[in-house]
């Protein structure tokens, strides 16, 4: 047996071991609740894992296939055996997370039952201060105010619909009912705070990019920058409408020079 073999074989070795590791915290998943944020997080690699598995696995195959007497049989069954960890971990986590539909909530009133009504998907909050006001609107009116829903049902949606820092902040509190408050507090905690999303938002004007010729697209971006950040800041009840004159100075600024000198043509007059 060739070296190549020999060495991709143990490279293949390091992607079993990691699925056989996914796969034991799925098996723990399904009888501890406290390992059910783990599992959810490690599952994300199961993909990436099972490439380098076939890559690696695809190499090995043809290498033996080009042999003469090669015997293909034990590398076929540690494929064979891959594959049902792999299929087991994937349904595992379909009957933990997916028959639940962390992320879809129902629209169906049970007054209304013969009616099917759309699912609504939480949006997932990654961070974002600007996202933060339209996540928890619907965060809060679908699932936090949902009486039908316990709060470990509820602590579990909240960390499907989380991601980098704000799932780090809260994913080592343990699965519990009472827990679920103290997570849902401390992200309101730290992200319901209109100064930093105000200054979120006009840092996106004021950092707007200058135009630097004459574009139809470019000035309906920009234009685009400005209406949906002031749309934003008169929502955190600042007085946006009499700052039109800073404002209208701070967007010629941002206009190229031919765009400037052909407002100034139109606008020919003495009026502020």
């Amino acid at each position: 047996m060739s070296n190549k073999i020999k060495q991709t074989r143990a490279i293949r070795e390091l992607s079993i071991d990691q699925l056989t590791e996914l796969y034991d915290l799925a098996q723990t998943a399904i009888d501890d609740s406290n390992s059910l944020p783990s599992f959810k997080i490690q599952y994300n690699d199961i993909e990436k894992i099972y490439e380098e598995f076939e890559r690696h696995h695809a190499s090995i195959i043809t290498a033996l296939s080009v042999t003469e007497n090669a015997d293909l049989a034990p590398d076929k069954e540690v494929r064979k055996t891959f594959m049902k960890m792999y299929y087991s971990i994937k349904t595992t986590f379909h009957d933990l997370f997916e028959d639940t539909q962390p992320n879809a909530v129902s629209l169906n009133n049970r007054s209304f039952s013969n009616i099917k009504l759309p699912k609504i998907t939480l949006p997932a909050f990654d961070g974002n201060y600007k996202d933060w006001p339209n996540f928890i609107d619907l965060y809060s009116s679908l699932i936090h105010n949902n009486e039908s829903l316990s709060n470990i049902e509820k602590f579990q949606y909240l960390l499907s619909a989380l991601k980098r820092e704000p799932l780090g902040l809260v994913k080592s509190i343990q699965l519990s009912n009472d827990n679920y408050i103290i997570a849902y507090n401390m992200l309101t905690d730290r992200y319901q705070n209109k100064r930093i999303l105000a200054n979120a938002c006009w840092q996106e004007i004021f950092n707007a990019p200058k135009l630097n010729s004459e574009s139809p697209q470019a000035l309906r971006k920009l234009l685009d920058t400005f209406q949906e950040n002031l749309a934003s800041l008169k929502n955190l009840n600042l007085p946006v409408d009499s700052w039109d004159f800073i404002l209208f100075q701070l967007l010629i600024q941002k206009l190229d020079a031919a765009s400037v000198k052909r407002f100034e043509l139109q606008e020919n007059c003495n009026n502020i």
